[in-house]
């Protein structure tokens, strides 16, 4: 894992300071027990829940009322939600279905890449310890020639930004 980190780092990457960095090229790569990327699973519709907060705890001061400090407490994190069409041989379907249905647990590393319109990496967030919470596949419905649509929510520990 730290080798791939390592040649991520390393990477040809170009950064124009003067714009933004654009959200809507980007992909996700799963690091499958950590060993290596998985490859089948790196393109989503939308990928939303990257925040953490830090909760705080309000203390009195002084003995006096009117006066309270915060003092952080712990770090915590929304889920990693993923959208995309359905596909077919998935590695990642595969570790939701026995989570669901089996109830085992296989945590991994999840890598998520903001490139430019060139494919050049912009932005990088690396989560650990990434494990399915909740599975959605959008509804069945005759009226419509819509692409089947599943939401995989992923819990995680805690994940690092990689852009410098």
């Amino acid at each position: 894992m730290a080798t791939f980190v390592k040649d991520f780092k390393n990477k040809n990457r170009t950064l124009d300071e003067s714009h933004p960095i654009m959200s809507c090229f980007f992909e996700v790569i799963f690091l499958v027990g950590g060993l290596g990327p998985n490859g089948l699973d790196v393109r989503f519709n939308k990928i939303s829940g990257m925040s953490s907060k830090i909760e705080t705890q309000n203390i009195r001061v002084g003995g006096e009322n009117q006066q309270m400090r915060p003092l952080p407490q712990q770090v915590v994190h929304e889920n990693l939600v993923l959208e995309r069409g359905v596909a077919r041989g998935s590695i990642l379907n595969w570790e939701f279905n026995l989570a669901m249905t089996n109830f085992m647990f296989f945590p991994g590393n999840a890598l998520v890449i903001a490139n430019d319109n060139n494919d050049n990496i912009q932005a990088a967030w690396l989560f650990r310890n990434t494990y399915p919470v909740a599975w959605k596949v959008s509804d069945l419905c005759s009226d419509d020639s819509k692409a089947l649509i599943e939401t995989m929510e992923l819990a995680y520990t805690h994940f690092w930004s990689l852009r410098y």
